[in-house]
């Protein structure tokens, strides 16, 4: 009577926890147990550094993101063009209103581009942070052109000089290059 359970089950799950704990008190199990365990031990470390091995041999085979747009998609590069250039005109004027305006038009312009190409993001850094530096060397100058986008949209009373505007565009222009579309 001292292994009875009222409610059913926990002489069982003792036993199992015991067989686990100390299989030893289970002499026919026992010898089955240790002989799984030695094979794991010395099984999982070998296959971990194979499984290092493998990825190392199949990355050069990891398929390489492009920024680029389908051939469908060509009449959208016609679009690009003649929109940046609308852009940059804005740049001609004298007052830093409109430099701030073409400022904010080209950063929607690239972030129209990315979300066309299929970069996922609710936001644009969002897009960025999927975009790999080595596969797209523009990535830092981007950022820093948004950046100075984010202060005049976000900033009360900030004011763009025309050299920092014209830096700015020409950071977006590298990029709108680098992504083919001008």
């Amino acid at each position: 009577m001292e292994n009875f359970d009222p409610v059913g089950g926990g002489y069982i799950a003792e036993q199992f926890v015991n067989f686990f704990s100390s299989p030893g008190s289970f002499p026919f199990l026992a010898g089955l147990y240790y002989t799984l365990k030695a094979i794991a031990f010395v099984l999982i470390p070998v296959l971990l550094v194979v499984n290092i091995w493998l990825a190392g041999q199949i990355s050069p085979f990891r398929p390489r993101f492009r920024l680029f747009f389908r051939p469908a998609d060509a009449t959208q590069g016609e679009f690009a063009k003649k929109r940046w250039e609308e852009i940059a005109a804005r740049l001609e004027s004298a007052n830093d209103a409109e430099w701030s305006l073409a400022v904010i038009e080209a950063d929607n312009l690239v972030d129209d581009i990315l979300k066309r190409i299929g970069l996922a993001g609710e936001t644009m850094m969002e897009r960025l942070s999927r975009i790999n530096v080595a596969e797209f060397p523009a990535m830092q100058e981007l950022k820093e052109a948004h950046h100075v986008r984010n202060n005049i949209a976000h900033t009360p009373g900030y004011k763009i000089s025309r050299l920092e505007a014209e830096n700015v565009m020409r950071k977006y222009r590298k990029v709108l290059e680098d992504l083919e579309v001008i």
